[in-house]
């Protein structure tokens, strides 16, 4: 996809350790949300929830809103899967996973 390959190393590692550092936020928002915030609520861990779904549907948009005002980039390289872009040659394997993450 044109990066550097320290930089799809970082890549996988932020993937694989996101999990964890997903849930570690998740309890300090709901342990700060139960004891400043929302001292009303009844589940701190929803409010949790809710901020992660707030964080999680900023990226999300921004993702779309930046592929819409890319000139190299388009909605339907992004999200169709394209079947005739998976030929054997040097981008054989980006253009595998990139049809494996369209799916």
């Amino acid at each position: 996809m044109g990066s550097t390959p320290r930089l799809t190393q970082d890549a996988v590692i932020i993937w694989f350790v996101g999990p964890l550092t997903v849930s570690l936020f998740q309890d300090f928002a709901a342990s700060l949300s139960s004891e400043y915030f929302y001292t009303r609520t009844a589940s701190p861990v929803a409010v949790a929830y809710e901020i992660i779904g707030a964080v999680s549907a900023t990226v999300h948009i921004s993702v779309a809103i930046s592929a819409w005002l890319t000139e190299r980039i388009s909605w339907r390289r992004l999200y169709w899967p394209n079947h005739t872009a998976v030929q054997p040659g040097p981008l054989h394997m980006t253009e595998g996973a990139m049809l494996f993450m369209q799916y």
